[in-house]
């Protein structure tokens, strides 16, 4: 495994600014792309897919996850309504994967015992080394996770994950999966602002706890949330930090998602001077 620097402006003493990719050798991806071949076709014949989830299917990208919630913002601006929109970062979502929880999942879609049983096989018993310029550590098992910069590692996150679009889908009308980026999102007239944040803020309050449940963590001080408005409408509605538990999110001006900015100049006076997270009063 060769830890690579996620961001090249990012600080190289920090280790969590890297990202673990895995070296694998050719005959490995072949029979990975294989088996990916044959779950993708599992899954699109027994019309499985979570639909809202548009990482490494064909027919979906960035591209179409950016375009249905860019659509949505002006439709709801179109409305002379605000949206209210959280999006989730979670801390190291592939390295912490459960494997028996991977192969429940699997099971529950319908996965035949042989094949579960080679998928065990692929998951278990791993060893991995780190590479750091030419210099090697020891061996060490690898008892979670699924490997970065594989054929099949983004195609079984997906299934693990499946089951938050299904809780998505029960607490807020709207939402988009990209991996392990996912947006959620109410729209409402500004008079209903008040019910539409609690509504929110306990959607982020159960995403949490199924995190917990998942081994997966999600990164309070990196998850955002912003108000988007026309002008006219903005006058009308004061954003208020989301709270659950003792955690808040406050809204930002500006945030980032797949590459995209988005921004609210009018919420500008929330944020700090630096683009950091504003302190919330």
């Amino acid at each position: 495994m060769t830890p690579l620097l996620k961001k090249p402006s990012l600080d190289p003493d920090v280790y969590k600014n890297y990202r673990p990719v895995s070296n694998l050798n050719f005959l490995s991806k072949v029979l990975e792309k294989v088996v990916a071949s044959q779950i993708n076709d599992h899954l699109a014949k027994n019309n499985i897919h979570e639909p809202f989830q548009s990482a490494y299917r064909q027919g979906h990208s960035t591209e179409t996850a950016l375009l249905r919630v860019h659509n949505d913002v002006i439709r709801a601006i179109g409305e002379q309504k605000v949206m209210l929109l959280v999006l989730l970062d979670l801390s190291a979502a592939f390295d912490t994967v459960n494997h028996q929880s991977l192969l429940t999942a699997l099971q529950e879609l319908g996965v035949s015992e042989v094949a579960l049983q080679w998928l065990q096989s692929y998951l278990t018993c791993r060893k991995q080394v780190i590479n750091v310029k030419g210099t090697y550590s020891k061996g060490k098992e690898v008892t979670c996770g699924v490997p970065q910069g594989s054929v099949l590692g983004p195609i079984l996150f997906n299934i693990y994950t499946s089951s938050l679009g299904r809780l998505l889908h029960s607490a807020v009308p709207q939402y988009h999966m990209y991996a392990d980026d996912t947006s959620f999102y109410i729209c409402v007239k500004p008079e209903l602002y008040t019910e539409a944040a609690d509504q929110i803020a306990t959607c982020v309050s159960l995403v949490n706890k199924w995190m917990g449940k998942y081994e997966l963590k999600m990164n309070d001080e990196k998850t955002e949330f912003i108000v988007i408005s026309s002008k006219q409408t903005a006058n009308k509605v004061t954003p208020t930090p989301l709270m659950f538990g003792n955690i808040q999110i406050c809204p930002l001006s500006s945030v980032r998602s797949l590459g995209v900015t988005t921004s609210m100049p009018q919420w500008r006076t929330m944020s700090t001077k630096s683009a950091e997270r504003p302190t919330c009063s």
